[in-house]
């Protein structure tokens, strides 16, 4: 009886646990890329999202005014009429669409008090430091590519301890509850291109699948896009399987359950057998 009681118990801790693990492989609902500086373009200062958008899309928009003034890119800039092959802006053309399109690199910054004082000058250039200091702070702050804070940040990173320049990145979303998950469903490939301080094309990267056919069955995977040069690649990162996991908890409700009614018959035949006895 107690293998029993220890055999239901595992499988009830286990249909809890398998659910968690998928849904920590869960993606993060946006678009993050990951861009390769030493492949960067000259005079690059965006790199923008080029999605398959048709002109009678319910989300396609004529202009993000908002995104235009965020950027400093006017209407009659080349990344805003392009339209090639059904490839337009993401970051234009999308309505209620969130570009992160200048390149940053996010910065994790740890030190001691006494590195803060003697180099106080070079930490008060950065905002994020301003008025926030105290003993062995931990800053993260995002940096714009080729910036004067990123010359700033570059100097504080040789005198602070524990601290490192992360990847080169930009990231686009909506204003949705599920952010680029729709986005992924209904357009499905991507392009990047680069693009100058005025929204003129420097180049445009090759398309690549952002939609792939194992989610059927393993759900929505974590995307990975990386840009080398005008090479744009996306690897997706899956958690287990959705079937295996719809198998094992129904295959877990069916034993709990045939585990409770055998216990219950046989509890009911041992009382049965007691009053015979009597």
């Amino acid at each position: 009886m107690k293998k029993r009681i220890l055999f239901f118990i595992v499988f009830v801790v286990l249909s809890f646990c398998f659910p968690t693990v998928y849904y920590a492989f869960s993606p993060s609902h946006d678009l993050r890329c990951e861009i390769i500086p030493n492949k960067i373009p000259e005079k690059t200062a965006y790199i923008d999202l080029l999605i398959p958008i048709k002109l009678n899309d319910e989300n396609y928009t004529p202009l993000n005014k908002s995104n235009g003034e965020k950027f400093g890119i006017s209407q009659n800039s080349e990344i805003v009429n392009y339209n090639e092959n059904g490839y337009m802006s993401y970051t234009f053309h999308y309505k209620n669409s969130i570009s992160n399109i200048e390149p940053y690199y996010f910065v994790d910054f740890s030190c001691d008090t006494n590195v803060y004082e003697e180099n106080k000058d070079l930490f008060l250039k950065v905002e994020e430091f301003k008025d926030k200091f105290s003993s062995e702070p931990r800053y993260l702050i995002d940096v714009p590519l080729n910036s004067e804070l990123e010359k700033t940040v570059d100097m504080l990173l040789e005198i602070s301890w524990n601290s490192g320049k992360g990847n080169l990145l930009v990231d686009f979303g909506d204003n949705e509850e599920h952010r680029f998950d729709g986005i992924r469903s209904t357009y499905k490939c991507i392009k990047m291109a680069y693009l100058d301080k005025n929204g003129n094309i420097l180049s445009i990267s090759n398309f690549a699948k952002i939609k792939n056919m194992r989610e059927i069955y393993r759900g929505h995977p974590v995307i990975d896009p990386v840009l080398n040069g005008n090479e744009l690649s996306v690897s997706f990162g899956f958690g287990p399987p959705f079937g295996l996991l719809f198998i094992f908890i129904c295959a877990s409700i069916i034993i709990t359950v045939t585990v409770i009614i055998v216990a219950i018959v046989r509890s009911a035949k041992k009382e049965h057998c007691e009053g015979l006895n009597k």
